[in-house]
């Protein structure tokens, strides 16, 4: 009888070692595989950081562009001057030659 009676503690104890192991296991298996999820989730954000910082040099340098450009004509003299060689304007003193795409002026 006690023998029968070792034997299911037994049998009962190593039951419960065996179900505390395949849940401490399926635990393990869960958070590793939260682990490779989340650092695949923070190389995809690295990623798209990067690519957000490319973007803003690249706007933050059209924006200098822009704002030079801004500054420039704001001033007469260089809105003066730009004209004369975009449009081909001139002062009434001077001419444009244009010859070959070459812009030549000539004092009258």
């Amino acid at each position: 009888m006690q023998k029968q009676a070792r034997r299911k503690i037994k049998e009962r104890h190593r039951i419960r070692r065996s179900w505390i192991i395949a849940i401490f296991s399926f635990l393990i298996i869960i958070g590793c595989l939260n682990l490779l999820h989340l650092k695949s989730k923070t190389n995809q954000l690295n990623q798209q950081i990067s690519a957000s910082k490319i973007k803003l040099d690249q706007v933050d340098k059209t924006n200098t562009k822009l704002k030079t450009q801004e500054k420039n004509l704001k001033e007469t003299d260089y809105l003066e001057k730009w004209i004369r060689y975009k449009l081909y304007y001139s002062k009434r003193e001077n001419k444009f030659i244009i010859f070959l795409n070459l812009r030549i002026m000539i004092k009258l």
